[in-house]
């Protein structure tokens, strides 16, 4: 009975400390300065078959690390669109990946990471290798993501992009940046 007592006593203090408070998401930065030279894209050529129920594929790219905070503070307010005939692609995150640090800098692996069915998907290009990301409809990069093709032969889905190839990339606008 203690127990019990013991218990509820814990659950009650844990139901008074958390914060219901937030109602809507952080507000939209507008005046950060985001450098689209800063972005490394890591081209990835991926066939895929639309699946009914379920479709996952992911974009990566490597930045430094405020841009990484940004993008990933203002991750509600960002679209991600096929360029030409400008699909925005449904239930796309941004995840934070790996960590480089080179020198006195470091950098961050993303994935634009995509996840939504057929009829969700109804629309999109059958292949496209650009792709726009927009901050509440204003482009803030272009990303040259290599091919992103849909054919009903396909059989698999899209495969990560390995450390070494992130890591290529993060060396990569690390050198030019010097």
């Amino acid at each position: 009975m203690k127990q019990l007592i013991w218990m509820a006593l814990i659950l009650f203090l844990v139901g008074c400390s958390a914060d219901m408070s937030a109602k809507e998401p952080y507000p939209v930065e507008k005046d950060y300065p985001f450098n689209e030279r800063l972005v490394q894209e890591v081209p990835n050529n991926i066939t895929l078959k639309t699946y009914p129920s379920s479709n996952e594929f992911k974009i990566n790219f490597v930045t430094t690390y405020e841009q990484a905070a940004f993008l990933k503070r203002n991750e509600s307010y960002i679209t991600f669109e096929t360029i030409g005939n400008n699909f925005k692609l449904p239930k796309a995150s941004l995840v934070i990946g790996e960590r480089f640090e080179i020198e006195d800098l470091v950098y961050y692996a993303m994935k634009i990471h995509v996840r939504a069915t057929k009829a969700e998907l109804e629309g999109i290009p059958q292949s496209f290798s650009q792709l726009e990301v927009k901050l509440e409809g204003v482009p803030l990069m272009t990303l040259n993501i290599g091919n992103v093709s849909f054919s009903e032969e396909a059989t698999r889905y899209s495969e990560d992009v390995s450390a070494e190839e992130l890591k290529e990339a993060a060396l990569l606008l690390h050198e030019g940046q010097k």
